[in-house]
């Protein structure tokens, strides 16, 4: 759950685009950055709810992981934790469920079902609170576009 009294956008973060702007010779740069957060963030997070809805696992922690980057880069820090959280845990159940096979193999799996019945538990294991963050990456997301909307009141066009 993300701290609504904290800043949404880090101070440092702005700080250090502000600066580059000036290094880059750039006046536009955060603009530019904004417009394609603006325009990139939406597809991703659409891109989420498919791979949540479909139980692909693996585009799901590719998205999630992406989507934190772009966050990152434009200091929405809450955000980009929480799109790290949902990463790790697809990681985790992927690697957990790999570990279950590798046991059955090393074990014998004589015929039985036990590699499908993993694979099985690990796209559960995955998909489990994979709803509540989707939910938690929407809330903040509304909360980032404000925040970005405002930063660019200041910024020149």
């Amino acid at each position: 759950m993300t701290n609504n009294n904290s800043p949404v956008l880090d101070p440092d973060t702005i700080a250090e685009l502000q600066r580059a702007k000036v290094d880059y010779g750039n006046p536009l740069l955060i603009r530019q950055l904004v417009g394609i957060y603006q325009t990139n963030a939406p597809k991703r997070i659409e891109q989420i709810r498919g791979a949540i809805a479909g139980g692909d696992a693996k585009t799901l922690g590719l998205v999630a992981h992406t989507l934190k980057t772009n966050c990152a880069m434009l200091g929405a820090t809450a955000m980009a934790a929480i799109c790290a959280t949902l990463e790790k845990r697809v990681e985790k159940a992927a690697l957990e469920q790999d570990g279950e096979k590798a046991a059955l193999e090393q074990w014998g799996n004589e015929g039985g079902s036990g590699g499908a019945d993993i694979e099985q538990r690990g796209e559960k294991a995955a998909f489990d609170d994979a709803a509540a963050l989707f939910a938690q990456i929407e809330a903040e997301f509304e909360r980032v576009l404000a925040a970005l909307a405002q930063l660019l009141e200041g910024e020149p066009i």
